[in-house]
Parts: C-alpha cells; structure tokens; sequence
C-alpha cells in the first residue's frame, strides 16, 4: 500500500507537521520527566514522549488531551512505521528546541557576567594609554 493515497495517513502526516512548526516557533520551551515520560511545555501546548511505550501525548495549558498516537515500531505495519518515524522526528526536534533554549540562556547569563570585567579590563587599559600618554 502506498501510504501517500491514505487519507489517514495524511491527515496524521499534517498533524505532525502542525506540531513541529508549532515547536519551532514557541518562544518558551521547558523540559521535564515524569517517571519514563519527557515532557516539553511550548507557549500554548504541552508535549508528552513516552520512552518506554513509544506514544506521543498533546495537551493545551489547560491538560485537555488534544492527541495520542501510539508510535510502536512495527515492521509488517507502514502506518506503524512512519508513526515510530514521526515519533523520533518529534522527540529530536523538541529536544533540539529545547538545547537552542539551554544555550540562548547560557550565553545571557555568560554576558552578563563578562560585562563587568570587560569594562573592568577596559578602564585599566584607559588609566594605562593614559600614564603612558602623560610620560610622553
């Protein structure tokens, strides 16, 4: 069966996309575990990864239960199989979203604190061109 002519199949392929742009342009993202589940909490969506179980969980900020897919890895199923496909696009691009986070915040808190000795570093450069200036 060819899986582009199933309307499941794309309904589901449009779903998944919707998510991943919605991971993409989230401006907050956190990261948790809840016993084998991550779970990745964007601007107006939670996102549940089941480890163990392979199953994907959407919620709004309100814990209604948007979606479930279940992304077991089945090799006799091609639905089965784009699912675990999409599973592990899913997980990689919020884990990446959420190391993007890590490291925008990393480099905030490493400037501010570069900041002071910068301009520390700055004025004994200053007080030094300026002796050297006056010994001329």
């Amino acid at each position: 069966m060819i899986l582009i002519f199933n309307k499941q199949f794309r309904t589901e392929e449009k779903i998944i996309s919707e998510l991943m742009k919605k991971i993409k342009k989230s401006a907050t993202v956190n990261k948790s575990y809840e016993g084998n589940t991550e779970k990745y909490e964007f601007d107006n969506l939670d996102v549940f990864f089941g480890l163990i179980d392979r199953k994907v969980v959407v919620t709004n900020k309100m814990g209604d239960k948007i979606m479930s897919m279940d992304c077991n890895y089945d090799a006799y199923d091609e639905m089965q199989k784009a699912r675990a496909n999409w599973f592990t696009e899913l997980l990689d691009k919020a884990r990446a979203r959420e190391d993007k986070e890590k490291d925008k915040k990393m480099r905030t808190a490493t400037a501010k604190v570069k900041a002071p000795k910068q301009s520390a570093s700055q004025e004994i450069a200053m007080a030094k061109a300026l002796e050297q200036i006056r010994g001329l």
